[in-house]
């Protein structure tokens, strides 16, 4: 079974690497709540699940794996800037082995 070592685009893992060995897997994030007496009936989901695509990027011989958080960009404008944004970071280039 292969792993991939993914640099997460959205959702509360952006801009983290997270080694996983799927290249579709979920992140559970605490929601953020306030208690009051009023709410003392109410049902409170546990945690809010996010799921990441892993895709490789590829650039002038040289690669990365991405994870996309799903349904967190309206289009694929959107996705892609947020993207290229996390791949031009120094960190990601010595993933690559450019550096």
């Amino acid at each position: 079974m292969s792993t991939y070592t993914a640099l997460c685009v959205g959702g509360p893992k952006d801009g983290q690497w997270l080694t996983v060995d799927r290249r579709t897997f979920e992140v559970a994030e605490l929601p953020k709540i306030e208690f009051t007496t009023a709410m003392t009936d109410a049902v409170i989901e546990p945690f809010v699940r996010h799921v990441y695509h892993v895709d490789n990027f590829v650039a002038f011989g040289f690669g990365v794996w991405i994870a996309v958080c799903e349904r967190q960009f309206t289009g694929s404008t959107e996705r892609n800037r947020a993207i290229l944004r996390a791949i031009l970071q120094r960190d990601v280039a010595a993933q690559m082995g450019v550096l």
